[in-house]
């Protein structure tokens, strides 16, 4: 009879815990991983078209403004 709770807290631990702190785990480590990703992303789009592209930028917006 000892072996049936042990079984029981196994399946309830199996079926609830895991999928549970799974999934706050995954959305926490996604969460983070989005931020730093997005941080990396945005920032290495600014810098490269502050330094590559600034002078063509400008030169397309002059022509947008002149041509509306």
């Amino acid at each position: 009879m000892i072996g049936a709770p042990a079984v029981g807290a196994g399946v309830f631990v199996g079926a609830v815990v895991v999928p549970v702190v799974g999934a706050v785990v995954g959305a926490v480590v996604g969460a983070v991983v989005g931020a730093v990703v997005g941080a990396v992303v945005g920032v290495g789009v600014g810098v490269a078209a502050k330094s590559t592209n600034s002078r063509t930028f400008q030169r397309s917006t002059q022509e947008a403004a002149l041509s509306s």
